[in-house]
């Protein structure tokens, strides 16, 4: 008895909130209006990510932007509503790269594949049912059981509580997001008519000065534009640092090593014989090696994952599980297994054995992926991907289409 008193005050200690009984929470106007900003940053994901191949989150977002536009209408969200935006909010938004729209499409269509933009939707849908009912018995484990802390989720949930404790403080981050919105807007407009505006020439403008203009030669240029601008905000200076510092390795001093040595005597651009091209092999290299890197020292985490408890009783099953039935994830999986089988063999003519071996290996794969994200916030998704393209390289040696879409399995 003891016991279950002492578990059931740990419990309580880490539930951030204890809503009313009587409480909205899943109802029309929070999910839509998370769809609604969800929306907007995915069509903003596929702008920057065909950029720079990232894509942010929508959670913060769409909780700011529901409360406010609610609170100003005087029909405010409840705590559990809000949630309900930011996680509508942030499925959207993270939807086209779910989807494969920053990769492996853009790839194929480099490629010379064109798809129809119901195909492309018909996969989507498809991808996101896998990762949905995925989600279900891994929500039991790092969540019910392993109660992970996922320390962009519990930030989330600590913004939602600030807001209602503080009504005047979420306003005014509103009202941030949209002014920083229009300068954005605004600018983005500007350049479209000055072009000078979003990478000035200054090579051009001292025209004396000898190294701006081989540093130039060799990408080295200013970029004002404000997307990039808002991201270097978001991922801080460790990964910018990082960025630099492989920019100036690369593009600095590799790339004219290479083109002094005649491995690429082309121009500095071309990606059949200048740098340009050359350049992509080391650097595939080290993002693959850091991939297989990152996996074996997460060794930890793999054990884990496979030696992780499970729930002893039939209650203990119905209380970790959210009382959402077997039969439910189960059948769903089946069904999105199934549809991302026919999508696959007919859209992207890869045969159905290998889209089922796919899955299973992804299912793994994501084990460590959810795993890391709840214990670190990092999400290897882009790692994953290329564990999975190495294996389906052994599979299906030169069918760049399975390696291509089995990654976007993965990665979805």
């Amino acid at each position: 008895m003891a016991d279950v008193e002492i578990e059931i005050e740990e419990q309580e200690s880490e539930q951030l909130y204890f809503p009313e009984p009587s409480e909205r929470q899943l109802t029309a106007r929070a999910v839509i209006v998370g769809c609604l900003v969800g929306s907007i940053v995915s069509c903003t994901n596929i702008y920057i990510g065909l950029k720079i191949g990232w894509a942010f989150g929508a959670s913060i977002i769409s909780a700011v932007l529901g409360f406010s536009i609610f609170s100003l209408l005087n029909r405010k969200l409840s705590v559990l509503e809000t949630n309900i935006a930011q996680t509508s909010g942030s499925a959207a938004g993270y939807m086209s790269s779910a989807a494969g729209l920053l990769a492996p499409i853009p790839a194929m269509m480099l490629l010379g594949y064109n798809f129809s933009w119901y195909a492309l939707m018909m996969w989507s849908v498809s991808v996101a049912f896998l990762g949905v009912f995925f989600a279900v018995p891994l929500r039991r484990q790092v969540i019910d059981v392993d109660k992970l802390r996922f320390p962009t989720g519990t930030a989330t949930a600590e913004t939602i509580l600030a807001m209602y404790g503080d009504a005047a403080d979420a306003l005014a981050k509103a009202r941030v997001l949209v002014i920083a919105g229009i300068c954005a807007g605004l600018f983005t407009l500007a350049y479209h008519f000055y072009p000078l505006l979003e990478q000035p020439p200054i090579h051009e403008w001292l025209p004396g000065v000898t190294f701006l203009a081989v540093a130039a030669a060799w990408g080295f240029k200013v970029y004002l534009g404000p997307s990039l601008l808002g991201a270097g905000f978001l991922i801080g200076p460790r990964v910018v640092l990082s960025l630099v510092g492989g920019a100036i390795l690369g593009w600095g001093i590799l790339g004219p090593y290479s083109q002094y040595m005649e491995w690429a005597p082309g121009p500095v651009m071309d990606y059949k014989n200048g740098p340009r091209g050359w350049l992509l092999w080391p650097g595939v290299a080290l993002m693959v090696a850091e991939a297989l890197g990152s996996l074996a020292f997460s060794w930890k985490t793999f054990v884990n994952a496979f030696t992780m408890p499970v729930a002893k009783s039939l209650d203990e099953e119905q209380t970790v599980s959210g009382h959402i039935p077997n039969s439910w994830w189960i059948g769903g999986l089946i069904g999105g297994s199934i549809l991302a089988i026919i999508i696959t063999q007919f859209v992207f003519e890869i045969p159905w054995y290998l889209t089922l071996i796919a899955i299973p290996v992804s299912f793994v794969l994501s084990i460590v992926a959810v795993r890391s994200a709840g214990e670190t916030d990092i999400n290897p998704v882009g790692g994953m991907g290329k564990v999975t393209q190495l294996i389906f390289g052994g599979i299906a040696p030169g069918s760049i289409t399975t390696n291509l879409m089995a990654a976007a399995i993965t990665s979805a």
